[in-house]
């Protein structure tokens, strides 16, 4: 028999009926209050999971480790939904001139006017976001040679591997993800994906169920 538990995770003004909204910040509305990296819920209780533009703040060491622990939580039947940038599409959509730099850096990183937040140590070579043909150069070659998980893989390492977080800048986007990306990590935890496309301003929307 399936758990009734429904949650939506880092809700912020998203605030849904019939689910379990949880959310740090104090101004907005929320059931519960918890960092959603630590889940506060038993395993095996929660038939549905959303967490929609979530998981890319989470920084890229901890953020497969954070997917599972929430995977975790499923009932049997239970679903996962989410959603969040697709960096493939967006990088796509940048290197055949349908978004300029300024709009690839918003989606993409949550950044304005290519700042870089005080404190945000960026390592050698990330300064490519900088630069929009360099990028989609490399994005076009890597595309082409080695496919959208690859690239998922580069983007991380080379753009989102900062040493340090002060101040933490929670609204910053700290790890990368395509559809394809997000829909592996789900089986790779052993889920069904059910659901897999980009709609939106290139938003990856992947949905995984447990056997």
């Amino acid at each position: 028999m399936c758990a009734l538990l429904r949650y939506n995770l880092g809700c912020g003004a998203s605030y849904s009926k019939g689910c379990i909204n949880v959310d740090l910040d104090p101004r907005v509305r929320a059931d519960e209050r918890w960092d959603v990296r630590y889940p506060k819920v038993k395993p095996r209780t929660v038939v549905e999971l959303s967490a929609h533009h979530v998981l890319e703040h989470v920084a890229v060491p901890e953020a497969k480790t954070v997917l599972a622990s929430w995977v975790a939580l499923l009932a049997p039947c239970g679903q996962i939904n989410l959603t969040v940038p697709d960096v493939h599409d967006l990088t796509r959509r940048l290197a055949e001139g349908e978004i300029d730099v300024d709009a690839w850096r918003r989606y993409a990183f949550a950044w304005t006017s290519g700042i870089t937040p005080e404190g945000w140590v960026v390592p050698d070579g990330a300064a490519t976001y900088h630069n929009a043909q360099r990028l989609s150069d490399r994005a076009r070659y890597i595309l082409r040679t080695a496919g959208p998980l690859a690239f998922v893989d580069w983007f991380n390492e080379r753009l989102f591997a900062p040493t340090r977080y002060e101040p933490d800048w929670y609204w910053v986007h700290k790890s990368a993800y395509s559809k394809e990306s997000l829909a592996t990590d789900l089986r790779n935890l052993g889920l069904s994906v059910v659901d897999c496309h980009v709609e939106g301003m290139s938003y990856a929307v992947v949905r995984g169920r447990a056997e």
